[in-house]
């Protein structure tokens, strides 16, 4: 019983540290428990400059008209200098109300740390037929 439950012990720590590391220039993004929009981020850095890159979920959509917005704030020792978080993409050919695909998103950044992310976005959900906004909050560590 012992050697089980040891070895559970040790199958589910080397399951968190595989998860935690992160490989290449990519980053870690954690959200808070307010955020509950479906859409995924990811951020690249390369040098000075981080590329921010979103996308809905499957089944879900961002509308183009919609007044979306993004912020961003460095953390732990991170400076954001500058930023481009403007939404732009095209449209969905079969509901050109909805982005297919949202360009990436630009910032000049300085020093190490973390991004905190904020702002609104609306968001639809194909199959329940319903568009909502969301407040988007997560924080991504930038190494």
């Amino acid at each position: 019983m012992k050697q089980f439950l040891f070895l559970n012990v040790l199958a589910c720590l080397i399951m968190i540290s595989c998860s935690e590391s992160s490989s290449g220039n990519s980053a870690n993004t954690e959200k808070s428990d307010k955020d509950k929009i479906p859409v995924a981020t990811q951020a690249m850095r390369d040098g000075g400059t981080v590329t921010l890159s979103l996308q809905a979920e499957s089944g879900f959509g961002i509308q183009i008209d919609a007044p979306n917005q993004l912020s961003a704030e460095g953390l732990f020792g991170l400076k954001v200098m500058s930023s481009d978080l403007k939404f732009k993409g095209k449209p969905r050919s079969d509901k050109p109300e909805y982005y297919s695909h949202i360009e990436p998103m630009t910032m000049q950044v300085d020093g190490k740390g973390s991004i905190q992310l904020t702002g609104k976005l609306f968001y639809c959900d194909y199959s329940k037929n319903i568009c909502l906004p969301g407040k988007i909050n997560r924080t991504i560590a930038i190494q």
